[in-house]
């Protein structure tokens, strides 16, 4: 599956309701960022939350969306649930 985030939406895409979250554990996902300017770190946070025990196939290097794709590959991780205080809120 391959999910293409444009520039402002990465909130929505992390979020409960995003596409990230609604793919099904174990599918493979392609990320790719479509930024005028890039923030290195995006990608380490989707990883982060969604990725099973770091399965990476692919990293994009690009260090500017001009000088190439800015993507990851990896496997979609079992869903965890919230804590209760992550879900109050806190």
């Amino acid at each position: 599956m391959h999910i293409v985030i444009a520039e402002g939406e990465f909130a929505d895409h992390l979020g409960i309701r995003g596409k990230i979250a609604r793919v099904v554990p174990g599918k493979t996902m392609r990320i790719s960022f479509q930024y005028t300017e890039y923030d290195p770190l995006h990608p380490y946070l989707i990883a982060d939350q969604f990725c099973g025990n770091n399965r990476f196939m692919r990293w994009g290097n690009a260090a500017h969306p001009s000088l190439g794709d800015i993507d990851l590959v990896c496997a979609r991780g079992n869903k965890t649930p919230l804590r209760p205080s992550l879900v109050a809120g806190n």
